[in-house]
């Protein structure tokens, strides 16, 4: 805890949750006129409720709260003057956006159990033409013992009030947007911050000359550029303050810069205020987002202390029992009224705890005697201590699916014992709390391929309890039934704070089953799509392998068909003569989940029977379909170029409007009006261009993300096949699914297509080079080209070398060092790959 704290005198918090606060929500004053000269806490919310608070020394009190009142429309900014004829007393002005009202704040002495009781009344009111913006007020004209109103709207219209009477309205030339206002009453003149970076001073009888004289343009009294963007404005000693983004500027009533201040922090709000000790001194209060409170005597840092908020709006004030508080609002109610102090800090001895488990201090005694031993013998240490999880996460898939579906578009009558179209599974989440305290605030995440879907992604669970029961929290997975999923592997991950506040993140998978997603039907007999595998084994009853896709599993199935539940069909076909099995279908990434299930029930199956001899082994012989794949690359990648396209359009659409808008908010605000020359029928024209891409862009993005699956789908396909063809072991086959990565994502700077030409190119010319002369490190580019002509023809190149027997290792081998490897080994599909590849690449040239 720092010693430079802000010491909390009174604070409360004013407003509910939803409600919020600005610099111009807090004002300062004598608002009742009491003759000992106390100021009052007035805040109006941006909700519409305004409320009076008489801070005390004994902290807040119910009775402090003066008075509260909801009005009908925001509060944008509130100001304490003399804004009533023939009365010097203060009055509240109210500005909303489009209403000014002056209220009159006095007590009824002795009408209450604990004290006076407030009432407020409306004086007067002014209704506003334009939107307003902020508010200032001052003697006006060097006006005596009055004091006048003027109001800045949004589109730069400055609205003059001489208390009850409306003046004059002044329009502030080449006005873009609001900015702050400030009125210097030393020289007569207002001064405003402008949107290119300009302070602007304009003298008040000019901005009255004006109005009498609408062809007479104004001229700012001096212009100023600060090179900042200015959060407020304020004046003491007849100088101006600027507190911009990152500088604080004090100029002079004529514009010239007397002193500068660069700040290492964004400021969030200021107050300046003369030195009550030191003639001549500017100080100024500064609160920071990081809550920090910054006091500058001149552009010397003086004292710094601590918030417990950060400001939005700071005041100084002088109370009953102490003057010169700080009085801070921040945007969701928080009033503080503070004091400039240093807490001490007094020593205190830690209590003693009793260690409760010796025999883990003993073990972690000698693991780290252990860790010394072997950094003073100069031995690398290998193994780390494992942290203790606090919690432990455990995912179960039930054996059956939903009685009634949980799909939200398809929701039947409990009562039915059917299922519905699109099925549902319940997953149940178990968390037990395995360490020695309660783990809290914890964070599950349930996901699955798309388009698998979970009813509740996002759990949060307040409180596991230590040895209490354990924590279970049922969700459902269902398919949307518009894509092929690439995979059934769902996953929770949990996600919380150990009480040393560090973040710990345990995750736990599971299987979905295959009839989530599809169901038996009748095969087909002729298909698009064929692969056949060969097996060391003798043909099985599919029906036995397969048993949710079948009624009877005694009769032998030798043809079995798997729909996907609203998708294309599968069909498995065993041979009677050999044992090979061909799987078709009309659509190519289709075959690779029913191909993994069918290749792991296999396995699955020979392992259990009471069968010896060699293990399950499958086979592919044919020549690996690329043509088929690179149609799925295709398609993904003219899809990315569309997004990129309607990107590039909904960008040129979107400039065309602003420019338009420009052009008929100028001729707007001209004073001799003109012809819009159709401007606003273009700009609908382009309003409803911009909605069209817009609506074209979402389609494609959804396109995009069902382009994705097929191609995860196919590149899974084709690692596999690709294995099965060339025996591939499993180090390798890692290498091959890190480069040829079945995981599609598409990012705004890459995509999958760059990301895996790099990486084929990588394995080309490292493991996969034919001599040691191809072998280069240097990666291509990873940004978006025109077509996919380099990545399908790094793809067949990768393929062939396969087939050729190179291997997928980083490390270095005797087989590099052969001049090339067709002179090892020849084969033909070699060729026919080289011939595919080239037919593909004409095609596309022509096309």
């Amino acid at each position: 805890m720092s010693l430079f704290q802000a010491r909390d005198w009174w604070t409360t918090w004013c407003g509910g949750a939803d409600e919020e606060f600005d610099q111009g929500s807090l004002c300062i004053a004598n608002i009742d006129n009491n003759p000992n000269g106390f100021d009052k806490v007035i805040v109006g919310s941006l909700n519409g409720v305004l409320r009076i608070y008489t801070p005390q020394a004994d902290g807040f009190k119910p009775e402090h709260l003066m008075l509260e009142m909801q009005m009908n429309n925001p509060i944008l900014q509130l100001s304490a003057g003399k804004f009533v004829p023939a009365s010097e007393a203060l009055h509240l002005a109210v500005l909303h956006p489009r209403m000014l009202c002056v209220y009159s704040v006095t007590a009824v002495s002795g009408s209450v159990e604990h004290g006076n009781h407030y009432t407020i009344a409306m004086v007067y009111e002014h209704k506003l033409e334009r939107s307003a913006s902020s508010m200032v007020y001052g003697a006006f004209g060097n006006v005596k013992k009055s004091d006048f109103m003027c109001v800045l709207s949004m589109d730069g219209v400055l609205s003059f009030y001489e208390q009850e009477t409306f003046s004059f309205k002044a329009y502030i030339p080449d006005f873009l947007l609001p900015g702050p206002l400030l009125y210097l009453g030393v020289t007569d003149c207002f001064v405003i911050s402008t949107a290119g970076r300009l302070i602007e001073c304009y003298k008040y009888r000019n901005l009255a000359a004006s109005s009498q004289n609408k062809a007479k343009k104004i001229i700012p009294e001096w212009t100023k550029s600060i090179g900042d963007h200015a959060i407020s404005l304020s004046s003491v000693y007849g100088s101006i303050c600027v507190l911009g983004e990152r500088t604080i500027y004090y100029l002079s009533n004529a514009g010239d810069v007397m002193m500068m201040k660069k700040l290492e922090y964004n400021p969030s709000a200021f107050h300046t205020y003369e030195n009550p000790v030191l003639s001549d001194t500017r100080m100024t209060l500064t609160g920071t987002f990081n809550k920090s409170l910054q006091i500058y005597k001149g552009t010397q840092l003086s004292w710094a202390a601590q918030l417990p908020h950060v400001p939005v709006a700071i005041k100084i004030a002088n109370f009953e029992d102490l003057k010169g508080l700080i009085v801070t609002l921040d945007e969701f109610g928080q009033i503080n009224c503070s004091f400039l102090g240093t807490d001490p800090s007094l020593f205190t001895a830690p209590s003693m705890e009793r260690p409760g488990n010796f025999e883990e201090l003993e073990k972690e005694l000698r693991y780290l005697n252990g860790v010394i031993r072997d950094a003073e013998s100069g031995q690398e240490v290998v193994k780390a201590m494992e942290p203790v999880e606090a919690l432990e996460l455990k995912v179960q898939v039930n054996e059956t699916l939903d009685r009634v579906s949980k799909y939200p578009q398809n929701i039947e009558d409990e009562g039915e014992a059917s299922i519905p179209g699109f099925p549902s599974i319940t997953v149940k989440i178990t968390l037990r709390c395995t360490g020695t305290k309660v783990v809290e605030n914890v964070t599950l995440h349930c996901a699955a391929k798309f388009p698998i879907v979970c009813t509740e992604p996002h759990i949060f669970i307040p409180v596991v309890e230590y040895q209490g029961p354990e924590t279970t929290h049922e969700v459902s997975f269902y398919t949307t039934g518009d894509s092929i999923p690439s995979d059934l592997e769902i996953s929770v991950t949990a996600s919380y704070l150990t009480d040393e506040e560090v973040p710990r993140v345990i995750q736990d998978f599971a299987q979905l089953p295959m009839s989530l997603i599809t169901k038996g039907c009748p095969p087909i007999k002729q298909a698009h799509y064929k692969i056949t595998i060969d097996t060391n084994k003798d043909p099985v009853n599919l029906g036995e392998i397969f048993t949710e896709m079948v009624k009877d599993t005694v009769i032998p199935v030798p043809v079995l068909g798997i729909e996907y539940i609203g998708g294309p069909v599968v069909s498995i076909l065993s041979s009677k003569q050999s044992n090979r099995y061909r799987l078709q279908s009309d659509q190519f990434e289709a075959m690779w989940l029913v191909l993994h299930q069918f290749l792991k029930r296999m396995k699955e199956h020979f392992k259990n029977s009471n069968e010896r001899g060699t293990p399950f082994k499958a086979s592919f012989q044919g020549p690996v379909p690329l043509p088929e794949y690179f149609e799925l690359i295709d398609n993904h990648f003219n899809i990315r170029l569309s997004l990129e396209s309607y990107k590039n359009l909904l960008q040129q659409r979107a400039h065309q409007f602003r420019v338009i808008q420009k052009r008929l908010l100028t001729r707007f605000k001209d004073k001799t009006p003109s012809p819009l020359q159709h401007l606003d029928t273009i700009l609908e024209g382009t309003y409803k261009q911009i909605l069209a891409i817009g609506e074209e862009n979402e389609n494609c993005q959804l396109s995009l993300v069902h382009a994705g699956s097929a191609l995860s789908s196919g590149t899974n396909l084709l690692n596999n096949l690709i294995k099965l063809n060339t025996g591939m072991g499993d180090e390798d086959f890692k290498v091959l699914e890190a480069s040829l990565s079945p995981v599609v994502t598409d990012g705004l700077e890459q995509g999958w297509e760059e990301t895996v030409n790099s990486n084929i190119s990588y394995l080309l010319r490292t493991c996969l080079a034919k001599s040691t002369k191809e072998q280069n490190n240097v990666l291509p580019t990873l940004t978006m080209g025109t077509d996919t002509m380099k990545l399908k023809k790094n793809i067949g190149a990768m393929v062939e070398r396969l087939n050729k027997g190179a291997k997928l290792t980083l490390k270095n081998n005797d087989s590099f060092s052969d001049e090339t490897l067709a002179d090892r080994l020849t084969d033909e599909t070699s060729g026919k790959i080289r011939q595919a590849v080239d037919a593909i690449a004409e095609e596309t040239s022509q096309a």
